[in-house]
């Protein structure tokens, strides 16, 4: 679930039989009253496409079946944009998301940060991360612990799940401009 935009977002899945189906509801924040309710059975998820954030109007959750990320109108619950595919297969795990400053960044299991345009679901500009070589299973740095946005750089580091916190050679931490999707360190 999710608060924002003076709505509350509400999801949860029905695992009863396959595929599951994915339920999302809009509450108004200021009255409490359930404003719309909807049953998504075209989002494949083994694992829970839950939208971490409400903001400029929309929320996100990504489609594992085909790696895209999906933009909701958070007063209607109808789609507004569906991004490209993903290219490789660790897109499955591309979950990492959030919205701000008009844009939709995404980072997981690709090595790379994008940023897709709030309102229109357009890339606007791919960070890749170094290439790992044989350092990780993934052939690239993943990031699996998130990210966080301030002061117009995005802040993300390489890690994954491991119980071990693999920290791997050539691992870093990036800062990357907001605008631009440079490095900034």
């Amino acid at each position: 679930s999710a608060i924002g935009s003076g709505y509350i977002l509400l999801q949860g899945r029905d695992q009863s039989e396959w595929p599951w189906v994915v339920n999302d509801a809009g509450i108004n924040q200021a009255t409490g009253q359930m404003v719309w309710s909807k049953e998504r059975t075209n989002i494949y998820t083994a694992f829970f496409a839950r939208a971490t954030s409400v903001r400029d109007g929309i929320y996100v959750v990504r489609e594992e079946g085909t790696m895209t990320t999906v933009a909701y109108d958070i007063t209607t619950g109808n789609q507004i944009w569906e991004t490209e595919p993903l290219p490789n297969g660790w897109g499955i795990f591309e979950y990492q998301r959030d919205i701000a400053n008009g844009k939709v960044y995404t980072t997981g299991y690709t090595g790379a940060v994008r940023a897709y345009n709030a309102d229109t679901g357009v890339l606007e500009w791919q960070f890749d991360m170094r290439p790992a070589g044989f350092e990780t299973v993934y052939g690239v740095y993943p990031t699996y612990s998130g990210f966080t946005v301030a002061d117009n750089k995005l802040f993300t580091g390489n890690d994954e799940h491991s119980s071990d916190g693999v920290l791997w050679r050539g691992a870093r931490l990036y800062a990357i401009d907001t605008d631009t999707g440079e490095e900034v360190w």
